[in-house]
């Protein structure tokens, strides 16, 4: 079923614009959007620490995703724009409790911590009009991926080094405003990561690809 998840978001993306499309206003010239996300993490190492069996690496996290948008040729079916977005998320997986109730040796075991900031520049094809319209866009990216284990109270391990890599990322939402200002989004997006080279003490890390969901509020 994951296979096919990107042809379906595109679909109902493509729908719900040509359901928008009636004889209104054309989309605004701009719009910001500030959403709550779910952030999907590299969960490969090189991304992240090499760590034993048992230990709990985060492929998701909590976080956010502002972006600006503005809308360059404007019409009442097509409309193409662009803009820039950042994104951060976190994330931490710990080992659990075992069944008994007895606590986790944690010693042994440690908690692995992500985080991820994203750069995302991108242009749009958005179809509808001022008080709601769908859209794609897509574009490069560059990320900062932090990820560190650590054990007790010792200093923790990071699985790589603190560079920018380059990516990639594609996906789509819709807006509807409420009035003249203010409405309610949602965006559905990937990013992938390309592979790199070892660096230093550090391996080289495997291309990933991950999920970003938001949902939040329009300004324009």
């Amino acid at each position: 079923m994951t296979r096919f998840t990107p042809a379906i978001a595109v679909v109902a993306c493509l729908a719900a614009g040509a359901a928008s499309a009636q004889p209104r206003d054309p989309v605004s010239p701009y719009v910001i959007d500030v959403r709550g996300a779910t952030v999907g993490l590299p969960t490969a190492e090189g991304w992240t620490p090499g760590v034993p069996s048992g230990a709990v690496v985060p492929a998701r996290g909590l976080g956010f995703d502002i972006s600006g948008h503005v809308l360059f040729v404007r019409s009442r079916v097509v409309s193409l724009g662009g803009g820039m977005a950042f994104v951060h998320g976190r994330g931490t997986g710990a080992p659990p409790e075992v069944s008994d109730g007895t606590p986790r040796p944690a010693v042994v075991i440690p908690d692995v911590t992500t985080r991820m900031t994203v750069l995302a520049p991108f242009v749009s094809l958005n179809f509808g009009h001022r008080m709601g319209w769908s859209y794609l866009s897509a574009g490069p990216l560059t990320a900062t991926v932090v990820s560190e284990a650590t054990i007790g109270g010792q200093s923790p391990i990071r699985g790589g080094p603190e560079d920018r890599s380059r990516g990639f990322h594609f996906g789509g939402g819709a807006r509807w405003f409420l009035n003249d200002r203010v409405g309610v989004t949602f965006d559905l997006r990937w990013h992938q990561l390309s592979s790199r080279g070892p660096a230093g003490a550090f391996p080289g890390a495997r291309r990933q690809r991950m999920l970003v969901a938001g949902a939040g509020l329009s300004v324009r």
